[in-house]
């Protein structure tokens, strides 16, 4: 069955698309985290202190939600390497902060 979407909506889609900034994903991440703090209910399991590096925790929980894997987003990004990005998720971590966080829809 074929989509009968009438050609005013797909205007105003258009035009509502062209009002919304480009942003990236890690800007995004970046601001919702200075907003919320949410990076600090990601610790390191065995001294409880907080991870010390920001941009390699997001680029290791994006990798992860998008099912890029470490070793790709390392090859992606030139500020990001596997190594760091291994300390910084430590998946075991991630899964276990993950399952206590609320996710809000």
């Amino acid at each position: 069955m074929k989509a009968a979407t009438p050609p005013e909506a797909e205007a105003l889609a258009a035009r509502i698309d062209a009002m919304l900034p480009s942003v990236r994903i890690t800007e995004v991440l970046h601001e919702v985290n200075r907003t919320t703090g949410f990076c600090t209910a990601f610790t390191n399991l065995r001294t409880g202190e907080p991870c010390d590096n920001e941009n390699a925790l997001l680029a290791a929980i994006l990798a992860d939600a998008t099912n890029l894997g470490l070793t790709r987003m390392a090859a992606a990004s030139p500020d990001f390497s596997y190594r760091v990005g291994f300390r910084a998720s430590a998946r075991r971590r991630m899964v276990r902060r993950l399952k206590r966080i609320a996710v809000v829809d």
